[in-house]
Parts: structure tokens; sequence; C-alpha cells
């Protein structure tokens, strides 16, 4: 799955919110990978009739999670991307933003206590991720965070519906809901229309509505 810059920028916005911190422009977002912060890069860019149209993969999205709370922190962008390498050297994995290695860590590793490139940008992660315990990630085999359960009944995984955010258990994508509901149709009729319970379709529409409110 990709995610355009727009898709992506909404729900980093909602992570941030949920962090006490204010939306991710989709400017800013652009800006940071394509300079590279934390080694990121676009999985796709392409032109058609003069619009440039790029997309990030699932485990960018993820690692820009945790980067937005650094540099909240005031953590400089060159030493977000000088302690990716280091970090992922010592985690054994290619993703260390997105991995299991770091998102699990409990305390600095010995190798990596007296190095004074890192030893501050794993403080900062520690700080971080305590304000990020509401993410619920999945992580696959290769230790890479590979779904994201960001709300009550509501996944967001790469393998279901190209990555859209779906109610849990079903190809049903939450964004779905909000204009039919506007279009007339009540929570019933909905819930019975994708046979789904009327608490599910419920969760699904205070999702969106949190995304809405979360990027406005």
């Amino acid at each position: 799955m990709s995610y355009d810059a727009q898709e992506a920028a909404r729900l980093i916005s909602w992570s941030n919110r949920q962090a006490g911190i204010g939306p991710l422009t989709e400017a800013e977002l652009i800006q940071w990978i394509d300079d590279g912060v934390g080694l990121l890069e676009w999985e796709d860019v392409w032109e058609e009739d003069g619009v440039v149209e790029k997309y990030i993969d699932f485990p960018t999205l993820i690692s820009l999670q945790l980067i937005c709370l650094l540099r909240h922190q005031t953590v400089l962008p060159e030493e977000i991307t000088a302690a990716a390498p280091l970090l992922g050297k010592t985690l054994g994995v290619e993703w260390p933003y997105a991995s299991q290695a770091l998102w699990d860590l409990q305390q600095l590793p010995a190798s990596l206590s007296k190095n004074e490139t890192i030893e501050p940008i794993i403080r900062g992660i520690f700080r971080c991720l305590e304000r990020l315990a509401h993410h619920k990630l999945e992580f696959g085999d290769d230790g890479i965070a590979c779904a994201w359960s960001p709300f009550k009944g509501i996944v967001v995984d790469p393998r279901v519906v190209s990555g859209s955010p779906c109610v849990v258990g079903t190809r049903t994508p939450t964004w779905v809901f909000p204009g039919m509901l506007e279009g007339g149709d009540t929570v019933k009729v909905l819930a019975n229309g994708y046979r789904l319970s009327e608490e599910q379709v419920r969760n699904a529409l205070d999702w969106e509505r949190q995304l809405d409110a979360a990027s406005s």
C-alpha cells in the first residue's frame, strides 16, 4: 500500500493529536521526505499532465509518527537522520523507526550509551514512545510494523483494502460511512447494509470525525 502525502498527513495528524501536539501539514511531510529525514524515501513518484504525485509506504507512515514527536521536542532533522543508520545497525533492522526492537526498547543498549550522536536521540525516543502509548502496532516476521489499530474497532493494514482504515475483521473502509449518513441513511440502515453492528458503524463514524478534526 502507498499513501499519498495528503492521506499520510491526515493519519499522522490524528496520531499527533492523541499525543497532544499539532497537525502535520502536507507541505511539512513532503519536505521531510524530500530531505531524507531519518533516511526515509518516497516509495513512488510519478507525473501526469504536469502534476507530480508522491507516495510513501506503511513503514514510512509509522516512522513519521515517531519523527513528528522528535521534531516537537526540537530534535533536529539532521540528528534524526544521523541516528537512523546507527539504530538500524544496533537493532539489526532496515527500518529502525518502525521496528518492534525500537518500539519495545526499555533501556539504552550498552553499545550506544556512550555514543554522543545517538544517546540523546534514544532518550528523546523513550519520551516519545510514552506519548504514543495509544498505538497498537502489529509487527511482521521481519520485525517491522505491518498493521496499526489506532481506534476502537478500526485497523490500518496494508494487506487489507490497500491500507485504507477499515472496520476490524472486514474489508469495509471507514470513509464510506460519513457520506452515506449525510445522504440520509441511518446508522441502522448502514449496519444492515454492510452486515455490521450499529456499534461498529458508530466507531467508524467517530474515527472519521476525529480524522477530520485532527487535520483541520
